[in-house]
């Protein structure tokens, strides 16, 4: 289950290895990363004590997978322009003097992308929320949400609260931004994965 192909060459190599040793290896791409990526692991780890065959956890994967999205609120997006892992966008010279928050998603095929650029924190969640409301109104109490970023910082907690003023019934998580995904966004970057929750698909 690798992190996500437009930010990493892990699954061509992973698929590459498996073609050349013979070995049965099936690469399953999150097209995510952290937490969601976590939750991909332990929903097939609880299937294979089941006793799912591949196929089976595969599909459920699949079903997680679509029922599940990743932003990312980044300070600084230069580093991931200049290595092509993000497929739109522009940093403009008034940008970098006046350090906006650029909100980004996983597409379809596992790139980041930008969605819009906030200068202030409320602005950033504001957005934020509204792209979480439509699917907690279906979901309800089936939600999970996952916020990622540095558990030192007053932001974390702040929107961490705000979350759960929110979204009442969602489970609500927040952790330590994983270093898989901080090398590529920054360390002072955010992240949320929200949608169906791991544990009711068992």
């Amino acid at each position: 289950i690798s992190l996500s192909n437009g930010v990493s060459n892990i699954s061509k190599i992973v698929k590459s290895y498996a073609t050349s040793s013979g070995k049965n290896i099936e690469v399953f791409d999150s097209y995510t990363s952290g937490a969601l990526q976590k939750q991909m692991v332990e929903l097939a780890c609880n299937l294979v004590k089941q006793g799912k065959n591949i196929n089976q956890i595969l599909d459920q994967l699949l079903n997680l997978r679509n029922n599940n999205r990743t932003l990312m609120i980044v300070p600084n997006i230069n580093r991931l322009l200049r290595t092509g892992y993000v497929c739109n966008g522009v940093n403009s010279v008034s940008n970098l003097i006046l350090k906006p928050k650029t909100m980004m998603k996983f597409n379809e095929v596992g790139k980041l992308s930008t969605i819009t650029t906030h200068y202030r924190d409320k602005s950033t969640y504001d957005e934020l929320r509204d792209c979480i409301i439509p699917q907690y109104q279906i979901l309800n109490s089936k939600m999970r949400i996952s916020l990622m970023g540095d558990l030192n910082s007053n932001r974390i907690h702040e929107w961490f609260d705000f979350l759960q003023s929110d979204f009442p019934e969602a489970k609500i998580s927040k952790i330590q931004i994983p270093l898989s995904l901080e090398i590529f966004t920054g360390s002072k970057s955010v992240g949320v994965s929200f949608g169906l929750d791991w544990k009711t698909e068992l």
